[in-house]
């Protein structure tokens, strides 16, 4: 698996899908900025025919001019670096300038999120790569998948837990990430990660329970040893039997993390059976 540093890209990657899916936003904070029109998508969330008034198709192009809101009205356009939406009454319109000629008015699109915030207000940070990684429904659907193949094939769960020397508030962003590169550069083969809570990793690894405590150590450690101040792990560990749920056995895993939360940084408790 690739460093999850690496992930961020795929952030890029959402944010750009979304500045596509709802191209038109409310006031933007930037006298000019830079717009893509597509169509039919644009007609279709405007109610606007495609291309300028009066003017040929705009599919495709991006164009760049200064934004000049009409009297009483709102000012509201795709800021470059996404969607933004913002306040504004029905029928509210912007003037848009091709090259400082033959402007022309838009109505914005509806804000899908019935909120007054920027689109990226409601983004994790661009470096929160934690965002990237399969959430606890993916944890409990990949989890049973691995226990419906045991006994023949050997598993075990990790869950991993960041711990903050204070206690106080979350855990930063760029914390995050460090911790994250670290737990994915450490898979190996089919090994799986995921996220089990908002400062929880789950980790599958085809091994035996022993084998996982030993890893669990050495994952603590290196994050102990990323020099980040306050920032520490613990671990709890359990082999995947027949015959138990992925329920109980994520239950099982996330109890012994707590016991080795009150254990301080760097403990691992692994189940005895």
């Amino acid at each position: 698996m690739p460093s999850a540093t690496a992930n961020t890209g795929g952030l890029a990657r959402y944010r750009s899908w979304l500045s596509s899916r709802w191209p038109t936003a409310v006031a933007a904070p930037h006298a000019s900025s830079t717009c893509g029109i597509h169509s039919p998508r644009h007609a279709s969330t405007t109610g606007r025919p495609a291309g300028k008034a009066g003017g040929p198709s705009v599919e495709g192009r991006r164009h760049t001019g200064r934004l000049r809101p009409a009297t009483g009205r709102s000012q509201v356009v795709v800021d470059g670096t996404g969607p933004l939406f913002g306040v504004g009454a029905p029928g509210t319109s912007l003037q848009w300038n091709d090259s400082g000629t033959d402007s022309w008015t838009m109505p914005p699109a509806p804000n899908p999120f019935g909120v007054s915030l920027p689109v990226s207000a409601l983004l994790p940070p661009e470096d929160d790569v934690t965002c990237l990684l399969p959430g606890p429904n993916s944890v409990s659907a990949h989890l049973a998948e691995r226990l419906a193949a045991v006994p023949d094939v050997p598993a075990s769960l990790i869950v991993l837990g960041l711990l903050r020397g204070d206690g106080a508030g979350p855990i930063h962003v760029s914390a995050l990430a460090a911790a994250t590169a670290v737990v994915a550069r450490s898979l190996r083969g089919d090994d799986w990660l995921g996220r089990s809570g908002s400062d929880e990793f789950a980790v599958l690894l085809g091994s035996s329970a022993p084998s996982a405590e030993v890893a669990a150590t050495r994952l603590t450690t290196a994050i102990s040893e990323l020099g980040i101040p306050g920032l520490g792990a613990c671990a709890g560990v359990v082999a995947l039997e027949a015959g138990i749920t992925a329920a109980e056995t994520m239950h099982r895993a996330t109890g012994f993390l707590q016991t080795a939360r009150s254990l301080g940084r760097g403990a691992v408790v692994r189940h005895a059976g």
